[in-house]
């Protein structure tokens, strides 16, 4: 068969899209030697999947989220011959006339439309178009979690059995050794510090973790708080409520920090808290249990399925609440004990090899 993988998004730089196109797309060309794989990507890609022989890269330019996506790029895809299209997320260019797979992540623009030239209702209007009308085309659906099915459920009211739960999984292996230096050089930290990883977007609930770090330094004041992951200039409340003085001396922001990185970030945090109002999946969470990190999280979207045991819930609404679970981590070496007991049977239930072998099966119906 020739498939065809729009990914564009490709890499980490692009949050956890592109992240699951990257470990995906890797897992994939790993395993299947037999079918041709037509690989559309908008930059340079690792040399190795160029010298790989059953894939073919072609370059396009369409920025997702673009109206030349929808316009230019059916064109594209159509003149490759492909027996399917594999687009790992909701935008797919509606006008395309083969065959299609989609993966949806998660619902949230509906809930949380992003700050724009265009106004809330509009952006809401044009995910629920564009999103729809490519679950309700598409020959098949993979959702990352059994959560983000319900809602494709109920929000667009597709048909269960169309839809296939294939989880993602972590990128990272345990570090043998903490890289102290690294963290201390690179980003000036000094341990023991909290730790959030994510884009800092309403969903993502970093206001209500600063409040609740706010309550936590009453009782531990020299505890930190590392913020990393991009900063989104259409959201400056994360960044004022920080500069207030009863945190601003402790806590740090680190942009976005590159995948080399990640593993040692992780493993010198006491604690990875995921305060999000909704997640899809939880990844975050899940790299935390494999550096051997305690996590606290939201009582909310796809956390407690996919995190189990091995993790502490809130909710995510009281910055009390989330205090509260944080500080009883910190403090009891049984509850941690336990909480890190059940990583290892919380984690395999997730691996890229598995999540590429599903996902193929899907492609080659």
């Amino acid at each position: 068969m020739r498939i065809g993988i729009d990914a564009r998004m490709y890499g980490s730089a692009q949050t956890g899209i592109g992240t699951y196109v990257k470990q995906l797309t890797d897992a994939l060309f790993r395993m299947d030697h037999t079918n041709a794989y037509i690989v559309f990507a908008r930059s340079q890609l690792p040399s190795t999947i160029y010298q790989l022989p059953n894939v073919h890269v072609v370059h396009v330019s369409p920025r997702w989220y673009s109206w030349r996506e929808q316009i230019t790029l059916p064109y594209t895809f159509w003149r490759q011959k492909l027996d399917m299209l594999f687009v790992p997320h909701f935008n797919a260019p509606m006008w395309y006339p083969g065959k299609l797979v989609v993966t949806i992540h998660d619902v949230t623009p509906i809930d949380f439309p992003a700050r724009g030239l265009r106004p809330a209702w509009l952006r809401r209007w044009l995910f629920l178009f564009v999103a729809g009308t490519n679950v309700m085309r598409a020959n098949a659906i993979i959702a990352v979690s059994e959560f983000t099915k319900q809602q494709l459920v109920s929000r667009f009211r597709i048909k269960p059995e169309r839809i296939t739960v294939i989880p993602e999984a972590p990128r990272f292996s345990k570090v043998s050794s903490l890289d102290s230096s690294l963290l201390s050089s690179i980003y000036h930290l000094q341990m023991p510090y909290l730790l959030f990883i994510g884009v800092l977007r309403p969903h993502k609930n970093a206001l209500g973790l600063l409040e609740a770090f706010a309550l936590l330094r009453k009782q531990l004041p020299d505890l930190a708080l590392v913020l990393a992951g991009p900063e989104d200039p259409r959201y400056p409340e994360v960044r004022e409520r920080a500069r207030k003085p009863d945190i601003r001396d402790k806590v740090r922001f680190l942009g976005f920090v590159p995948d080399e990185h990640l593993p040692h970030l992780l493993a010198g945090a006491l604690c990875v808290i995921v305060p999000s109002f909704v997640e899809g999946f939880g990844l975050v969470g899940l790299e935390a249990l494999v550096q051997g990190v305690p996590v606290a999280a939201s009582r909310a979207g796809a956390l407690p399925e996919v995190l189990g045991d091995a993790a502490v819930y809130f909710d995510p609404h009281d910055p009390g609440d989330m205090a509260d679970v944080i500080s009883k981590i910190l403090s009891d070496i049984t509850l941690r004990t336990e909480l890190l007991s059940s990583a290892p049977e919380v984690l395999s239930h997730y691996s890229w090899e598995h999540a590429a072998q599903e996902t193929l099966k899907i492609l080659t119906l």
